[in-house]
């Protein structure tokens, strides 16, 4: 959204731009009166038009490194203020006009680039003189280090002042506040891009101007370095996001526990976090702290899980008993919560969110800015929702009532600042408020019993008096709010899908009824039985059904709930395929051979109800949740919407688990090799030490490095040597035995693990892979190729160590030593090219 910019932040960028432009005219003047080296100017100009594109942005803050701010700096020490800042000029008005830009932000950019130069690089000729001569002086080294810092500084205060004064102007915030939320961190970028115009200057001092060619390859290689890192930088926030959202959503599964407490308010925990999100972005509330703010605005009723229902669902004026117990709701929320080591102020938010700002709220009396300002906004956006939704005691306000209510609490219940900004934000931010409705419910009711469908009648279990009624729905809710809680609590502490599926069955087992439970997953064009529970498990798992076949195709098509059809034409269906593709109905799997189609065909017949609920994550089918009773009964519109959340939440955890083992399994193999890398050797490591530890047999520690490998990627280049690795690691690999394990540790460099190796075995082994990389050539092209040899040195857990790190220094100096007497012994070791001969 595009800010209205008011006048003073016009005067201001208006004014910086024409001291801009006013310091370059004066140095273009100042250049004609004191020419520069044209081909110096004109190669630096070129080198800033070449590299104007090579930005990284920084993850986290609105700043990025670029090339060309080292090639002004080199212009400032070599050339003279002057020809820096119109240097400076082109640059920023490259940059300015790139895409659609505003002419306030050439000025801005220009003045800023132009001013900022101008000033560092004069305060650098007055401490020091004419920078130039203190480039080619070796004697005054560190006058010219103290002047690179010092234009960096200057040029990094004046310019990010400049730029945050304007925005701070333009958007009506705080200067000090913008400069440390977009600028504070990105000093690293000023000085860096000075440190390298310092390393070439002095390269153009001792080697002459003409090796600035040289400096072009490292400049561009720390920018690719740069990128490359940055890169996994962002990649690996984004995994942090991703997991924190994952926790975010176990604590919303603990919410719908303290919903389900207080019937009336259903709903309310949702409202209250996205109006408490709205707000506090409004209100300029801390964004490393903002995950804490929804958290506090997810939990700041948990407290009323300790206030009896029938306070809270009391129709008339509670007594001053009753009064007191609902004002202890907050002190228990914060003592419940004080357990869990929250990174983020939301204890003191839950604690203190009835708290009024005159002081007479509860429970500590706090008075004005002594409140939390997390724990104001929660009064403004709690008290808004309440008034605006129905209540025992009395039917919803409308909107403009509500408002005008708490207009009126001004300055008593509410702070003034955070009221007066909560009426000017709330069109925007009550539009994002969550639906109530839930996603459609499909009944199948052919108005007559049939096979596998029941009457519409049935679909809930009628119970025979009030009392067994009461006693039933009491049940019910204790059952819903442990086994929520429960699920949350248990998803949120796993990412492996093998124990995510079994706690949801689990779980499932303590809130419906079924006979057999099915967590079918997505696989693109057809939905498999990834995890069965109950009656025919064995059977029924793995089974595939098509999308769009039968109810649970039909569930994956249509993302929605099915209720009252049975599961023969899912069954019928399968059988179908596996016909196809065996004329006995006889399939073998890895647990041996199982007659499917006897056991499909009997629990066919026996079931007689389906329920069957889409896993989405968004608009991602993740998978269906499919659960079948052999009972001739229906699933109450309470065991359905309990088992529509489950499944939301399920399709949540089960996505992260997917995701995280596909970052897991990518995260610990060599992509070159195949082989796992060094992350993994690692925690490997420590599981075979403990079971080499409890079984008591040896642990070898082999470690081996390529001779003559370096000398290859130099002379045929470094595919050729990929291809080395890869095809040296498979004959390496081929050598072990079966339960030996080898890892890429780095580069040319392999380390494998051996179970129960003696001494001789050991060396047998090591023999016989020199051998076979001996022998080993890698045809380069016809008539020529290229041959490498390898060291290996070992070490033994328990005999030279029992670290990981002592074992790996043992078995590195061996090589070493190993090594040198290859070289000594054998000079077919090293990096010939010979006729092509065949392997042997």
């Amino acid at each position: 959204m595009r800010h209205k910019v008011g006048l003073h932040a016009k005067l201001f960028t208006w004014a910086v731009a024409t001291a801009g432009v006013c310091a370059l005219l004066y140095s273009t003047y100042r250049l004609w009166l004191e020419p520069v080296h044209l081909e110096w100017m004109v190669l630096l100009m070129v080198m800033v038009l070449v590299t104007w594109n090579a930005e990284i942005y920084i993850p986290g803050v609105r700043s990025k490194i670029t090339l060309s701010d080292t090639f002004i700096y080199v212009c400032a020490f070599l050339l003279g203020p002057w020809a820096a800042v119109a240097l400076g000029s082109v640059d920023a008005m490259v940059r300015s006009f790139r895409g659609t830009r505003r002419v306030a932000t050439v000025g801005i950019n220009l003045g800023a680039i132009n001013l900022s130069v101008m000033a560092a690089t004069l305060a650098a000729v007055g401490l020091f003189g004419p920078l130039d001569q203190l480039v080619h002086d070796g004697r005054r080294l560190k006058e010219f280090a103290l002047a690179l810092g010092i234009v960096a500084l200057i040029n990094y205060l004046i310019n990010t002042g400049l730029v945050a004064t304007s925005l701070a102007l333009s958007r009506g915030k705080s200067i000090i506040k913008t400069w440390k939320e977009g600028f504070l961190w990105t000093s690293a970028v000023f000085f860096v891009g000075m440190l390298a115009a310092g390393l070439i200057c002095k390269a153009i001092a001792v080697l002459g101007f003409y090796s600035f060619v040289i400096s072009v390859p490292i400049v561009l290689l720390t920018y690719i370095a740069y990128r490359t890192y940055l890169g996994k930088v962002e990649a690996s926030n984004k995994h942090i996001e991703s997991l924190t959202k994952l926790h975010l959503a176990a604590i919303e599964s603990l919410t719908m526990a303290i919903d389900a407490k207080d019937q009336v308010t259903r709903g309310h925990i949702q409202r209250v976090r996205v109006l408490a999100e709205g707000l506090g972005r409004a209100c300029g509330y801390p964004e490393d702290q903002m995950e804490g703010l929804k958290a506090a605005a997810l939990l700041h009723d948990i407290g009323k899980l300790a206030v009896p229902e029938h306070i809270l669902c009391k129709p008339g004026k509670l007594s001053t008993a009753e009064f007191s117990k609902v004002m202890i709701h907050p002190v228990i929320g914060a003592d419940i919560l004080s357990n869990v080591e929250f990174p983020y102020e939301v204890v003191p938010i839950v604690k203190h969110h009835h708290e009024k700002y005159d002081g007479t709220g509860y429970p500590s009396g706090l008075e004005g800015e002594e409140i939390p300002l997390g724990a104001r906004i929660l009064t403004v956006v709690d008290c808004y929702d309440a008034l605006t939704t129905n209540r025992p005691y009395r039917p919803c306000y409308t909107r403009q009532q509500a408002l005008e209510i708490m207009r009126r609490d001004s300055g008593r219940t509410f702070d003034p600042v955070v009221l007066k900004t909560f009426f000017e934000v709330i069109d925007s931010i009550e539009v994002d408020l969550p639906p109530l409705s839930h996603r459609p419910v499909t009944i199948f009711d052919t108005g007559r019993p049939a096979p596998g469908r029941f009457p519409e009648q049935s679909l809930a279990l009628m119970p025979k008096s009030r009392t067994e009624k009461a006693l039933l729905d009491i049940a019910a809710a204790q059952r819903e709010v442990l086994s929520l809680y429960e699920i949350s609590q248990t998803l949120g502490s796993t990412l492996k899908l093998s124990e995510v599926l079994p706690i949801v069955a689990a779980k499932l087992e303590n809130i419906a009824n079924f006979t057999t439970l099915i967590i079918y997953l997505n696989q693109g064009e057809k939905m498999r039985a990834s995890y069965v529970s109950g009656k025919h498990a064995a059977a029924l798992k793995g089974i595939e059904i098509a999308e769009g076949e039968g109810e649970t195709g039909w569930v994956a098509r249509h993302r929605q709930v099915l209720i009252g059809s049975s599961p023969t034409s899912n069954m019928e269906q399968s059988l179908g395929r596996l016909d196809a593709e065996s004329d006995d109905g006889i399939v073998v799997g890895r647990t041996g051979v199982v007659d499917f189609e006897n056991a499909l065909g009997k629990a066919a017949a026996e079931y007689r109800t389906t329920a069957i609920f889409p896993l989405l994550q968004g608009e991602t089918l993740v998978g269906a949740l499919a659960l079948y009773s052999e009972e001739n009964r229906g699933y109450s519109a309470d065991e359905v919407r309990l088992l529509e959340t489950i499944s939301t939440h399920t399709a949540v955890a089960v996505s992260n688990a997917l995701a995280f083992e596909r970052t897991q399994e990518s995260a610990l193999t060599d992509n070159l090799t195949g082989l796992p890398n060094s992350r993994y050797m690692y925690s490997f490591f420590d599981q075979e030490r403990s079971r080499a530890d409890r079984q008591g047999y040896p642990l070898v520690m082999m470690m081996m490095d390529l001779d003559g490998f370096k000398k290859i990627n130099d002379t045929y280049g470094h595919h050729i040597g990929d291809e080395i690795l890869r095809r040296i690691s498979q004959l390496v690999r081929r050598k072990l035995r079966m339960g030996d394990t080898l890892i890429r540790y780095a580069g040319d460099e392999f380390v494998a693990v051996l179970h129960r190796a003696t001494p001789d075995m050991v060396d047998d082994l090591k023999r016989r892979l020199q051998a076979s990389v001996d022998d080993f050539a890698h045809e380069v092209r016809p008539g020529r190729v290229a041959r490498v040899g390898i060291s290996i040195g070992h070490a033994t857990y328990g005999e030279d160590g029992h670290a990981i790190d002592e074992l790996m220094e043992v078995a590195d100096q061996r090589m070493y030593e190993d090594k040198i007497s290859r070289k000594r012994g054998a000079l077919s070791m090293r990096v010939l090219s010979f006729p092509a001969r065949s392997i042997g």
